[in-house]
């Protein structure tokens, strides 16, 4: 066996996940797409379809039923292992304890009951049915790989350092293969025609592929040969030139481990991999991220691997990248075991990013990868300067791993080194709030983040008060008339820097609620129509480097209406009917305004216009002050 001297700095771990926007389902999507392929199959006569379509729902709904009980769904893995066990029940120890085995020929689902004999007749197809559905589905087309592109960076910066990009897939599918293809790359993956792992040796490559579970174009032969045939073939079985007969080399779900040997010392090098050092080359920093996109970490095996890696390497950490990253970090990863929480030494060394895989991936270089670790040796930094007594600024670090989104390491800092926030710094502190409050809600920490929302807005709200003196009692404001019906309206403060921060915060949140998450959660619906607020009501300022509008009497009427409606919006999404007074108010004024805007600038100053614009816009202030006033919130 070869052995991994120096590896990739950012190791990719790839799951189903990884590559759902390749047009292949994720282990749930299999199921019910597997049940409409049943259904759909042109080489199955009625009866049989009939038959296999009742006895897979059947089975999907006893255990739907069952699975119930823990919160969860069937999936392949769990489909693929009730229906090998049950082909295989004879062998299974638990059921010899079941009373009348001998005697009772029937098994039990939720919906029926059913005969043996003829359950016995449709496993055997069904299970070799699923595994032809499961290599039909992994073929991947070359137009679906495009979100793949920004593999690009990473190889190029692996390579800088002195070695390929170290590629872990756990899927059979031929993505990244047909990503190399397409952008003229070379990969290994321990095959030329026949097995050869002296091929990862190769200085000539650019990407170095472990694949744990096998491959669609890898065949194993009844002569114990191993060979990689790039073709399509949707049957398990085909036959060589020498007359032999060869197989899929697949590792199916929750299949037991057989001995292959590609399979076992591809296992064996992935081990070496996490533990080895980065690069032959001085002042390297050695820290070592294994990005996991789409996997669970079902497979003990793999888990082990990677507990014992982080063990004997201090500096790995993992980045997790999929919706329910934090529920894997805490239920799979913290502890090697749950039941007695005994800690691994995972435990504060993982980054959750509750988002899709496509959608953060042309950012994961620069603003998580790049900041994680410009955060990790701020850390080491601050560490040594501590240990010497001397000064330290433990904010930039957190700064870093928040923009990071290292909500744990962030958390605990400011928690240990008793962290006080300085208020010449209120827009960079909003920014760490926020960012670690939205982290925090999409990975279901409700009472983490609340704390970090309060901060928050107590944070947007000194930072009001700085660009922008309001006072609940007083208004700020002052008004002209310009030439003819224009007016001219300017307030004191600086709202041009509070404009652009709100607008950036903003935009941050719709990024989450619109592309990169599964869903839109309330309370980050709720910030961001909040933050929508200041900017409507401060968009109307056109120079806002003097903090001034010039606008006709006309236009003035139609974009405060329009922010009435905005005002309307926020008071259904968020139930604050605290502001209703003012609203109405604020629209009885603007149905005043519109009966003087045909006048003449005489009657419009005889009707006491200025007043009524003053008035409008004071009471807008107020409504800004309630809707961003933490005492409100309480």
């Amino acid at each position: 066996m070869i052995s991994i001297t120096q590896s990739s700095q950012v190791i990719f771990l790839l799951g189903a996940g990884a590559s759902k926007n390749a047009g292949i389902p994720t282990t749930y999507d299999f199921v019910t797409q597997f049940i409409n392929y049943i259904e759909e199959s042109t080489e199955l006569n009625s009866k049989d379809k009939y038959h296999k379509k009742k006895l897979i729902n059947s089975i999907v709904e006893t255990l739907r039923q069952w699975k119930k009980l823990e919160g969860d769904n069937v999936d392949i893995e769990l489909l693929l292992e009730t229906l090998t066990k049950l082909k295989n029940r004879n062998k299974e120890s638990l059921l010899q304890f079941c009373a009348d085995r001998e005697d009772s020929p029937t098994l039990m689902f939720i919906d029926q009951e059913l005969s043996l004999p003829l359950f016995d007749e449709l496993i055997e197809e069904i299970i070799n049915n699923l595994k032809v559905f499961i290599k039909f589905k992994t073929i991947v087309k070359e137009d679906n790989i495009g979100y793949l592109k920004y593999f690009r960076g990473f190889i190029e910066t692996a390579k800088n350092k002195g070695c390929p990009l170290d590629i872990i897939s756990l899927n059979y599918d031929t993505c990244i293969e047909q990503f190399c293809n397409a952008h003229k790359m070379t990969y290994q993956d321990g095959f030329d025609l026949y097995w050869n792992p002296d091929a990862f040796k190769r200085d000539d490559t650019d990407v170095r592929l472990y694949k744990l579970h096998g491959s669609v174009i890898w065949y194993q032969s009844d002569r114990g040969t191993y060979i990689k045939l790039p073709i399509q073939n949707e049957f398990g079985e085909i036959k060589l030139i020498s007359d032999e007969k060869a197989e899929n080399l697949m590792l199916y779900p929750m299949q037991k481990w057989d001995y292959a040997e590609p399979l076992l010392e591809l296992l064996l090098y992935v081990k070496d991999l996490l533990e080895s050092k980065i690069s032959d080359k001085a002042n390297t920093d050695d820290f070592k991220f294994l990005v996991v996109a789409g996997y669970s970490f079902r497979d003990e095996h793999i888990k082990q691997v990677i507990f014992d890696a982080a063990r004997r390497n201090r500096k790995l950490y993992l980045i997790i990248i999929d919706p329910n990253s934090n529920q894997i970090y805490d239920e799979r990863l913290k502890y090697y075991d749950n039941l007695t929480k005994i800690l691994s030494h995972l435990n504060g060394k993982v980054v959750c990013l509750p988002y899709k895989f496509e959608s953060v991936f042309p950012f994961l270089m620069d603003k998580y990868v790049n900041k994680l670790k410009s955060g990790l040796l701020e850390i080491e930094s601050m560490q040594r300067k501590e240990d010497l007594a001397e000064e330290t600024r433990w904010i930039n670090c957190i700064f870093l791993l928040a923009e990071a989104e290292f909500s744990e390491l962030v958390d605990k800092i400011i928690d240990n080194k008793s962290i006080v926030f300085d208020k010449s710094r209120t827009r960079f502190d909003i920014q760490i709030f926020l960012s670690i409050a939205v982290n925090l809600l999409y990975n279901n920490q409700r009472n983490k983040a609340n704390k970090y929302l309060v901060k928050f807005y107590d944070g947007l709200w000194d930072f009001l008060n700085e660009s922008m003196p309001i006072k609940p009692e007083g208004f700020i404001g002052t008004f002209d008339y310009g030439s003819g019906s224009t007016i001219i309206f300017r307030m004191g403060g600086n709202i041009e820097y509070f404009y652009k921060t709100l607008r950036d915060l903003k935009n941050y949140c719709e990024i989450r609620l619109n592309e990169m998450c599964l869903y839109r959660d309330e309370e980050v619906v709720q910030l961001a129509l909040m933050m929508e607020l200041c900017i409507e009501y401060l968009g109307i300022f056109s120079n806002q480097s003097i903090n001034e509008f010039i606008l006709s009497i006309k236009d003035y009427i139609i974009k405060r209406e329009d922010y009435l409606n905005i005002l309307k919006r926020y008071i259904i999404e968020t139930h604050f009917d605290i502001i209703g007074y003012e609203l109405t108010e604020v629209g009885s004024k603007l149905a005043k305004l519109k009966v003087f805007e045909m006048k003449n600038e005489s009657e419009m100053k005889a009707g006491g216009v200025t007043n009524m614009i003053n008035e409008i816009e004071r009471t807008l202030i107020n409504i800004l002050y309630k809707t961003l006033n933490p005492e409100f919130k309480k």
